[in-house]
């Protein structure tokens, strides 16, 4: 017994409009060409759904346990038609962009928000990886994006890349920690306590900067690294944006260290394949991003 789309499309317009002429006009067809349509899936199924005893029909018993399965192959068959007219239009159905856990989830649902605008049907996945690990993923076609702390151009020479923006870093602590409750520090107060230190400064370079204390801990997850500086296992130095909430509640202390006059900044780059076609959902994902980060960059300034 075979379905087409069109009478599958019909019997979910008419069971969510709750008309055969309201369906009609959504659909942009004649409404007794469409109740035609509805009657001939009737029978081919070998029972009605919809009850036309009154004013408006109402799904029968059967209809309703195939509503939800119907409405389901519609949505499938809308999503079929969106991404092969994407293809045929040279439009991406889909990209993918390794981060680094330190970027700000903000900037990537907003950045996101600017996507769907155009694009309702692309999918955009987000892998949170290492320096190493991005740069990896973009030589081997498994990620088209990637956006990565950069402490040093040398490791992206190879490929393309877009200095995104610069971003400030400060070190904080538990006031439970002792450290937390002196005015005034230097870094070789600093070296005294433990120290955790997102992975991500080793994989870019940048742990020949930050790592101050010989007693340290590389953490991999930016949530486990934050509760752990919350319970007071050591101190961090961390993007501002990452510990402003905490500092304003009290729960972390932001460390005055002498040697930083000014804050410490790293950039933030994105990097790509040199020789990558550039379709529309990519350029307009690229727009996006230098937004946000001018956004950002300005925020902290």
């Amino acid at each position: 017994m075979p379905v087409s789309y069109e009478q599958v499309r019909a019997f979910v317009t008419v069971a969510e409009t709750g008309s055969f002429s309201a369906a009609a006009r959504l659909l942009k067809r004649d409404r007794s060409t469409l109740s035609q349509v509805v009657s001939n899936l009737e029978m081919d199924l070998g029972y009605p759904l919809f009850h036309r005893n009154g004013r408006y029909p109402e799904l029968t018993e059967s209809g309703e346990v195939l509503y939800a399965h119907a409405k389901n192959l519609a949505e499938y068959t809308l999503a079929f038609e969106s991404i092969s007219r994407s293809i045929e239009a040279q439009q991406e159905a889909q990209l993918t962009v390794a981060y680094s856990d330190l970027l700000p989830v903000k900037m990537i649902a907003d950045v996101m928000a600017d996507i769907r605008k155009p694009f309702k049907a692309v999918n955009i996945h987000w892998l949170k990886l290492g320096l190493e690990d991005a740069s990896e993923a973009i030589d081997q076609g498994k990620a088209d994006l990637a956006i990565v702390l950069m402490n040093s151009g040398k490791s992206i020479s190879p490929k393309d890349y877009i200095y995104l923006m610069n971003t400030a870093f400060c070190a904080v602590a538990s006031p439970v920690m002792k450290v937390a409750s002196c005015d005034s520090l230097a870094v070789h107060d600093l070296k005294m306590y433990r120290q955790l230190i997102p992975e991500d400064y080793f994989s870019s370079h940048m742990d020949q900067t930050t790592l101050l204390s010989s007693h340290y801990q590389r953490i991999a997850s930016h949530d486990l690294l934050m509760a752990l500086l919350l319970m007071g296992e050591g101190w961090a130095l961390l993007p501002e944006y990452c510990v402003a909430d905490a500092i304003e509640e009290g729960i972390l202390k932001r460390l005055d260290v002498k040697e930083l006059n000014t804050p410490l900044r790293f950039p933030f780059s994105i990097l790509s394949r040199s020789e990558a076609v550039t379709g529309p959902v990519k350029k307009a994902l690229l727009v996006s991003l230098r937004e946000q980060g001018q956004l950002f960059s300005a925020i902290e300034t």
